[in-house]
């Protein structure tokens, strides 16, 4: 009996370093940084995908967050890094992005367009015997803290061709959403195909569709689509 008292403990210790040895690791949930980009792990050590983290930043299907490097007719830029609500939003900061690509436009097209760059907003208008029609124009929502974009032209193929000016159109319009969003290829891709494709994003009048680190929805105007986008 002494030795069984001695030895009950002992195999104790073994099974309760056994267990620990199996235990799940503690995380701290926040931010990670390796090669590849930054991840953000929760408390359970799982990854968030496809969804926008706490502190509002979107983040891919393999969980990845990083800033989307663009060309849009000729001029170089880099997305924002999440979602820019249009009160906080320098839009001066992108007047010679603006500049260098309204040259390119004309260039293309001697005065049959005009873009306007506003403290709070964008349009491009078609112009015709001095007469400017809107085309695409980018507003504040006061209502949801984001954006209306109105649209009122045909976006061409959703490819550049140089000799086609509803490609330049598109271009502008792939401009305003970069203005807005932390992934612009998506937010694009899912307003352009509500508006002339097969709305795979699956855009409607009635409820948000999430498109990357926004929610939009489908108004009607007059033959315009007025796309209302948010902040997801």
């Amino acid at each position: 009996m002494k030795d069984m008292k001695k030895k009950i403990p002992a195999a104790m210790a073994a099974i309760m370093t056994a267990v620990s040895l199996f235990a799940p690791p503690a995380y701290a949930a926040g931010w990670v940084n390796d090669a590849s980009g930054y991840y953000y792990v929760q408390d359970d050590g799982a990854v968030l995908t496809n969804t926008m983290t706490p502190d509002g930043f979107y983040v891919d299907g393999n969980g990845k967050w990083f800033q989307e490097h663009l060309t849009i007719l000729g001029e170089d830029f880099t997305s924002p890094q999440k979602f820019t609500p249009m009160n906080r939003q320098t839009f001066e900061y992108y007047l010679a992005v603006v500049n260098g690509m309204n040259t390119r436009i004309q260039n293309a097209a001697p005065g049959r367009r005009a873009i306007h760059l506003y403290r709070d907003g964008m349009s491009l208008c078609a112009v015709e015997n001095q007469k400017e029609t809107p085309l695409l124009v980018l507003s504040e929502d006061t209502v949801t803290g984001g954006y209306r974009l109105r649209i009122s032209t045909n976006l061409g193929s959703g490819g550049f061709v140089d000799t086609d000016l509803r490609s330049y159109d598109y271009e502008v319009f792939r401009f305003m959403c970069a203005l807005i969003s932390n992934r612009p290829s998506i937010l694009a891709d899912a307003i352009f195909q509500s508006w002339q494709r097969e709305n795979r994003y699956g855009i409607n009048m009635i409820n948000w569709a999430a498109a990357a680190d926004t929610m939009v929805l489908l108004e009607v105007e007059n033959g315009a689509g007025i796309y209302r986008i948010a902040p997801r």
